[in-house]
């Protein structure tokens, strides 16, 4: 009986001597989850925080009054606007004729936290257009999601790369030449807001021989009603012509026609000269 009383003792004070042990070490892991996971504060102006004033950007009709707070948050509000900006409704919400997604369309909570996140990513894209060239610091992260996602995903990080402005060419043209990714036929509808910049236009009309027909397509359709230097564009859309897929071919008789007779007169005229 003493030995198996004294055995227990022991036993007690091993574990009583893990515990004493152990309890600091979870404290300081606890502490670093907190630190690490848990977000900072939100900035805040006249008392709301970012993501309301950002959920009412999103909101087109709210979108007027709510330029100041952006200005007044400026470039410190970029991580809070990278890390909105990726998320897109998930594809089985789009799908409402399905029993199960009409059942969840009925629950508010999730309904309503699908909305907000939506509205909040709609403006995070429209106060990176407002910061502009500002915003310049967020282009090598737009770079990576454009990596990253799929096209349905991609389109507002494109058109943010575009609304930051020449800076971000660059990161717009290597994704003009990657056949890899998913957002690469977009991105001649995006480029057209630099119709004055050669080197777009020139990489435009290479994209008109791309094997692949949407982006043949889509070029088409963008060079059409671009307006950009006509010596370049009209040569292209003129040997457009002879491409096999109707809509490229209406394209290219659509832009002809919006570029004007004057200048094909001027193409074909320093043609015969050639």
């Amino acid at each position: 009986m003493y030995f198996l009383s004294r055995f227990f003792l022991f036993t007690f004070l091993v574990r009583r001597r893990r515990f004493i042990l152990i309890l600091p070490a979870a404290i300081l892991v606890c502490v670093v989850a907190w630190l690490v996971f848990v977000p900072a504060p939100e900035p805040s102006y006249k008392g709301r925080t970012l993501s309301q004033w950002i959920e009412e950007y999103g909101k087109s009709q709210q979108r007027r009054g709510t330029s100041e707070p952006v200005e007044y948050f400026g470039t410190n509000a970029l991580p809070y606007l990278l890390r909105w900006i990726q998320y897109e409704v998930p594809q089985y919400w789009t799908r409402p004729n399905r029993p199960l997604v009409q059942r969840l369309h009925k629950i508010k909570w999730l309904a309503n936290s699908i909305e907000v996140k939506n509205r909040r990513a709609i403006g995070s894209l429209h106060a990176i257009s407002q910061l502009g060239p500002r915003a310049a610091a967020a282009i090598p992260e737009l770079g990576c999601m454009l990596q990253r996602q799929q096209l349905y995903q991609s389109q507002r990080p494109l058109f943010a790369l575009a609304a930051i402005g020449p800076e971000a060419l660059p990161t717009l043209l290597a994704a003009l030449t990657n056949r890899n990714l998913d957002c690469r036929p977009a991105l001649p509808t995006v480029l057209t807001r630099f119709r004055t910049n050669e080197t777009v236009v020139r990489s435009l009309v290479d994209c008109l021989k791309d094997p692949d027909l949407t982006m043949r397509i889509n070029t088409a359709g963008a060079l059409s009603h671009m307006q950009a230097d006509s010596n370049l564009v009209v040569p292209a859309l003129i040997a457009c012509l002879a491409d096999t897929n109707p809509l490229v071919h209406a394209h290219a008789v659509t832009g002809l026609r919006n570029y004007g007779l004057p200048a094909l007169t001027n193409i074909l005229q320093k043609e015969r000269k050639n």
